[in-house]
């Protein structure tokens, strides 16, 4: 299977670093373990929204300019939905954060018939339904260690997958 590109997707507007440190890890992994590209919402969103835009300005768009900072959040939904498209596969991390965004995109994927990963240390049980349902149990791994040993198999098969 063909996987030159790989999107990070998790959690980002509850989250300190708005998940950039583990997102920088693995896309370092991917880069050197899987000769693959990254593609990370943080680094676009930083590099075209944050000069304008600060991330505590957008929290406080959030409460004092609702539609403003809705038309902010549709250029990064748009723009993270053309990203999964551009991608091969994508990688979901999720440690139990709220997850409004990585759901949808889970489905964006699901409906697209676009290979999705989960990364958690969370047991199947605690992961949302809709969200299981459309990654599918054998697509859930409790390391990224084991992920990208699978995303590493999935590089060298030559069978056509149905995802969805």
């Amino acid at each position: 299977m063909k996987i030159d590109r790989i999107y990070l997707a998790g959690p980002m507007e509850d989250t300190p670093d708005l998940g950039a440190a583990w997102r920088e890890e693995y896309a370092r992994n991917i880069a050197e373990l899987l000769d693959a590209h990254a593609l990370s919402p943080v680094k676009i969103e930083d590099s075209m929204y944050r000069v304008d835009i600060p991330a505590e300005v957008a929290t406080d768009l959030k409460k004092d300019n609702p539609l403003e900072f809705e038309k902010l959040l549709r250029r990064f939904v748009d723009l993270d939905l053309a990203l999964i498209d551009m991608s091969d596969l994508v990688v979901v991390r999720w440690e139990g954060e709220g997850m409004c965004g990585t759901i949808a995109e889970v489905h964006h994927c699901y409906v697209t018939k676009k290979p999705v990963i989960l990364v958690t240390s969370k047991e199947p049980h605690e992961v949302p339904g809709w969200m299981l349902a459309q990654i599918g149990y054998k697509n859930v791994f409790d390391s990224w260690e084991c992920a990208l040993g699978y995303i590493a198999e999935l590089q060298r098969d030559t069978t056509e997958h149905y995802w969805g």
